[in-house]
């Protein structure tokens, strides 16, 4: 899968609701794929994203280094005096992720809900749907199944990769019918008008759904297929080694993903992968 084009993660996934490329051109639609872009829904734009010195950046090392509620800080003086309301809306989106790296989904809830009433005012109707999927997919990775159906609905399933978030809060849910329902939309829609990326991440979707079944050697194959780099797959794979008894090589793909020194704030499924790999021991 390539990390470039793509899945967050999670998302965070993205899974792109909404989403805006660091030009700053609109999408209507779910487009970026699930490995490399997993916020699918982060209103991303140019705003020195990563740039030395810059408010994300800082948040960023602050986070990378355990010291959440310092990155949260950072964020929110951020927030409060950006320049222009995309770059409020940015930085709003990495609050939110902020809270998922630390596992908490009430305060990411909230700054997602407040990101969606800060998108009204600045007339982003289009992340509204974005933030619902993300809160899906947090209430699946989180463990909060019965959150998940009210932030899934159209437009969010109006599209191929909003299937695919869907699919993919219901794996992490562990409601494999649901799953599994959703990953065959997706696949259907990849091999009928999908380019390779498209194809590369039904692996991932199909990984998950199989994995959420109990159908571990299946989601291995899958899996095996993707991007080995992307936390997202690494997680899979970890979870899959860990039901069929193979520990050792679940707690060892687990210490790879997170000694990995690059944390992205505009990165959900990461963040949410990271916390799920916290649960093998």
């Amino acid at each position: 899968m390539n990390r470039k084009s793509l899945p967050v993660a999670l998302a965070a996934a993205t899974l792109a609701l909404g989403a805006q490329a660091a030009s700053g051109q609109q999408r209507a639609q779910p487009t970026a794929s699930i490995v490399s872009n997993r916020t699918a829904a982060s209103p991303r734009v140019a705003y020195r994203i990563g740039a030395a010195g810059s408010v994300d950046a800082r948040a960023a090392d602050a986070q990378r280094n355990g010291r959440g509620a310092e990155a949260r800080a950072i964020l929110a003086e951020g927030i409060r005096t950006a320049p222009t309301a995309d770059a409020r809306l940015q930085l709003m989106d990495a609050m939110a992720v902020s809270w998922l790296y630390d596992g908490d989904e009430r305060n990411a809830g909230l700054a997602m809900r407040a990101l969606m009433d800060e998108a009204a005012r600045a007339g982003r109707p289009d992340l509204a749907a974005a933030m619902h999927l993300r809160m899906a997919l947090a209430a699946g990775a989180l463990g909060h199944s019965r959150e998940i159906s009210g932030n899934l609905g159209d437009p969010a399933l109006a599209s191929p990769y909003g299937n695919a978030s869907a699919s993919m809060a219901w794996s992490m849910a562990g409601k494999a019918d649901s799953a599994v329902y959703y990953a065959g939309l997706f696949e259907q829609a990849a091999r009928r008008d999908g380019g390779a990326e498209m194809l590369a991440d039904m692996h991932v979707v199909n990984g998950y759904a199989l994995l959420s079944g109990g159908r571990c050697a299946q989601a291995l194959t899958d899996l095996s297929a993707a991007d080995q780099e992307s936390a997202m797959v690494l997680s899979g794979l970890a979870q899959c080694y860990a039901a069929v008894g193979d520990r050792a090589q679940a707690r060892e793909i687990r210490a790879r993903v997170m000694a990995r020194p690059s944390l992205n704030l505009y990165d959900d499924w990461e963040a949410l992968t990271r916390w799920q790999l916290r649960t093998i021991r």
